[in-house]
């Protein structure tokens, strides 16, 4: 049973206009008594956690960065670290920061993490010790002043302006002890009454595994998610900048897209695929299964309810819900004639993808062609090739940028949004890879956990009684093996395979997170809007995808022809080009599909 309070998280850029945030969402018209009943998890303030570690857009190092590096410029980067949080400080005294204080904390961490360094320094330079083995600890410990200090200051400041705040550290700072993720949580939280006590927590925590060694950059939102989980919160709510929109308003402008207002966790997913993330995949999937919704709210706009994401929503009406993409994709593509009808081929390039901790959007095949799709960011792209090459010696493999624009919708049984999405791609003069509509899996509701063996368990499969679960997904055009069903959800790829579904196909389900059973959908039919000819293949209709290159026809080899594509005057992949291409592709589809 979920108790009353909800779990809240504010993102950095939000905390650094941490004024208005407290007028707009801590404190805001509320009575007194209404301030409690909520935990607030705090990012570090704008830019501070790039100086500390790396620029997340750039690459350019910070402090951590230049330490990794045994760059002796780190002492400088670090006291650049400490100028930006006094200034951040000395920019919250109106609001009631008591200053002397604020600044005591920031030194005193400084200096502590200065002096650490220092002997860490000293400890590389005789020779005995390998470097590498204490960088990820540095990097925990870089990692977790930022948020130390906005929670610190958050407390402050609301205790001087007649709120019961409480700053709960969770970053272990000087505590030698390791205990498990759960255990810091719960003995966090195991004395604070709710009800008379806000808490403010730090994002980062600090456990046995590390947090940074399992998310990086992305941690606060997974504690978001555990405090929500372990405390039983009623509803998670993430404060951002900008609500949760049919398209990205800092591509099209806030005046042409509209406020989603509800969906699902799948929905969730696959933005965060695409690295538009609504919350970290990994932080939404206890509370997916522990069945606690998460809103997105735009902090500053505090009237409007936001986009809730819950487990098993399914939009009324059919519609578009969201246009999105991403530029920051290289096509590894594998070229061999021998490839073809050979069972476990991809296998062997599978391999050299997990050997290089490489994960991939979507993919295509052919009968003599292989391409995967990457995010280009910190992945080691050439030596995953290399590896290829040793792997497969007659194969040949290359690489070239890519983008994506994914069209994304829980219930998208629109007729002709095929067609709409490649005209206004052809319209940007964009040369169009390929596209696909991606099949409705069975969507399997997944029980809680702890339920007895055979309590509520998902239907079997017609194909030979395995049950279909996590481990079980039957669409190639996914291809990934990360047990995620779309719950009614649809979203795009880059090729088309035939259809392997099952024959006698299951009846088409979505799942329910909370336990509470099985919810029939009707099967789609023939000329439902799947923009398949024929017989229906027993599938919902998905969104379509567009990957683009900035290459000539002359340029395109002979083989990509076998895919359905129309060719124009090359674009470039990014920059003003692929922005006015994706601007006009959200447009067209927000006119006219998007509810």
């Amino acid at each position: 049973m979920l108790n009353k309070h909800t779990v809240e998280k504010i993102g950095g850029t939000s905390m650094s206009r941490f004024g208005e945030v407290m007028r707009n969402v801590i404190i805001g018209h509320r009575a007194p008594e209404d301030y409690y009943n909520r935990i607030f998890i705090v990012s570090a303030y704008g830019g501070i956690t790039n100086l500390l570690l790396e620029d997340k857009k750039t690459g350019a190092p910070g402090v951590y960065g230049r330490f990794a590096m045994d760059d002796s410029a780190w002492e400088q980067a670090l006291e650049d670290v400490r100028h930006s949080m006094l200034e951040y400080n000395r920019s919250f005294v109106s609001i009631g920061l008591d200053q002397t204080a604020a600044d005591e904390f920031v030194n005193s961490r400084i200096d502590g993490i200065c002096e650490c360094l220092h002997d860490l320094t000293n400890l590389r330079s005789f020779g005995h010790f390998d470097h590498r083995s204490f960088l990820p600890q540095t990097r925990e410990l870089l990692s977790a002043v930022g948020e130390a200090q906005s929670a610190f200051n958050s407390a402050n400041i609301l205790q001087r302006n007649g709120v019961n705040a409480r700053f709960i550290d969770l970053t272990g700072w000087k505590n030698d002890s390791l205990p498990t993720f759960d255990t810091v949580i719960l003995d966090a939280f195991k004395d604070i009454d709710f009800e008379t006590v806000l808490p403010i927590v730090t994002g980062y925590v600090k456990y046995d595994e590390g947090i940074m060694t399992h998310f990086d950059r992305g941690y606060s939102e997974i504690t978001f998610s555990k405090i929500a989980v372990l405390t039983k919160a009623r509803e998670g709510i993430i404060h951002k900048e900008y609500h949760l929109c049919t398209g990205d308003p800092k591509v099209i402008g806030l005046d042409k897209v509209k406020i989603i207002g509800h969906t699902n966790f799948d929905i969730a997913d696959q933005l965060s695929d695409l690295d538009m993330e609504a919350i970290h995949s990994k932080a939404s999937k206890e509370m997916e299964q522990c069945g606690i919704p998460i809103r997105i709210k735009n902090a500053f706009d505090p009237e409007n309810p936001g986009t809730l994401i819950s487990c098993d929503y399914v939009s009324p009406v059919p519609r578009v819900e969201m246009i999105c993409g991403r530029s920051d994709v290289v096509a590894i593509e594998v070229v061999d004639p021998e490839m073809v009808s050979k069972p476990g081929y991809d296998f062997q390039l599978l391999q050299s993808f997990v050997d290089y901790k490489i994960s991939y959007v979507t993919k295509t095949t052919n009968a003599n062609t292989i391409t995967h799709f990457v995010p280009s960011k910190k992945m080691p792209i050439e030596g995953c090739m290399e590896d290829i090459r040793r792997r497969i010696p007659q194969a040949t493999v290359y690489s070239f940028p890519a983008a994506i624009v994914s069209i994304i919708g829980t219930n998208m049984k629109i007729p002709g949004f095929l067609s709409k999405a490649a005209a206004a791609l052809s319209g940007a003069h964009i040369n169009t890879l390929a596209m696909v509509q991606s099949p409705d899996q069975y969507a399997v509701h997944r029980p809680p956990r702890g339920l007895p063996e055979g309590a509520d368990r998902p239907p079997q499969d017609a194909r030979g009684g395995r049950r279909i679960g996590a481990s079980a997904c039957p669409s190639p055009a996914q291809g990934r093996g990360t047990g995620r069903f779309p719950c009614a959800s649809q979203r795009c790829g880059v090729y088309w395979p035939s259809c392997s579904l099952p024959s006698a196909p299951l009846p088409h389900r979505r799942r329910n997170c909370a336990g509470r059973g099985y919810t029939p959908r009707s099967e789609p039919q023939a000329g439902d809007g799947t923009g398949l000819s024929g017989p229906s293949p027993k599938m919902a209709s998905m969104p379509s995808s567009q990957i683009s290159r900035g290459q000539s026809p002359q340029t395109i080899p002979a083989r990509w022809q076998s895919l359905p594509q129309a060719w124009s005057p090359p674009t470039a992949r990014s920059g003003t080009a692929f922005r006015s291409a994706w601007t006009h592709a959200e447009n067209m589809a927000s006119s006219s599909m998007c509810g």
